[in-house]
């Protein structure tokens, strides 16, 4: 049986790709600050943890130590303000904690778990960005929601430097799309599901589907940086 981590696990996409995973037969550990309600089975792992907190990332490597895990998959993400909102947040801290959250955190996480992606068999780490990360796609909406734009094109950077360092494994940035999501606000055209759904694709047939050091997006289709 493969096992899958995914973190932010308790909503969203991580919530519907835990699911999936689950569904697929895979054994998941679902790593969220709040429970998850997933399934109650000997298959499902749940770690509470703060990403952001070092030292609760070190004590997660340790928990985790020893174990085979296939597939990294760094979902947890915060957004520069409210899906309602025109206005970002100017709030020093909070941009910090965003950073933190959405750029230093998967890279952080990745390296903490090489081990155990060492003794798993796909050697994958998928780290959902944003073509709102991409200067191919750059415009004014972007330009406006600088922070977040710049904490998903600097996770790019970090992630395609975590497959550059581990040539053992292969590092993939995925473009979830707009989604009915806490970021992304109920007006979005996709569903968590729906993008789990193929995305849950493309991660089986990683092979085929994903380039290494690359991005995506959920179809498959592939972005420019």
């Amino acid at each position: 049986m493969k096992t899958v981590l995914v973190t932010g696990a308790n909503r969203g996409l991580g919530f519907a790709l835990s699911r999936g995973f689950v569904e697929a037969g895979w054994r998941v550990i679902a790593v969220a600050r709040e429970v998850p309600e997933l399934p109650d089975t000997e298959h499902v792992q749940i770690e509470l943890c703060d990403l952001t907190d070092p030292h609760a990332v070190q004590g997660l490597a340790a928990r985790l130590q020893g174990a085979p895990i296939d597939v990294i998959i760094n979902n947890a993400a915060m957004y520069d303000a409210a899906p309602d909102a025109a206005a970002v947040t100017t709030d020093f801290a909070t941009l910090t904690r965003l950073f933190q959250v959405n750029t230093l955190a998967p890279k952080m996480l990745a390296d903490a778990l090489v081990g155990n992606l060492h003794a798993g068999v796909d050697k994958l780490v998928v780290t959902m960005s944003s073509g709102m990360g991409t200067y191919a796609a750059f415009d004014e909406f972007h330009a406006q929601h600088w922070a977040y734009s710049a904490s998903k094109a600097a996770v790019n950077y970090a992630m395609v430097s975590f497959a550059k360092l581990n040539p053992s494994f292969k590092s993939v940035l995925i473009n979830p799309g707009w989604m009915q999501t806490p970021i992304g606000g109920e007006d979005a055209p996709l569903k968590p599901v729906e993008s789990a759904r193929a995305i849950l694709g493309l991660i089986l047939e990683h092979e085929d589907k994903l380039p290494n050091a690359r991005m995506v997006d959920y179809t498959g289709k592939h972005m420019d940086f």
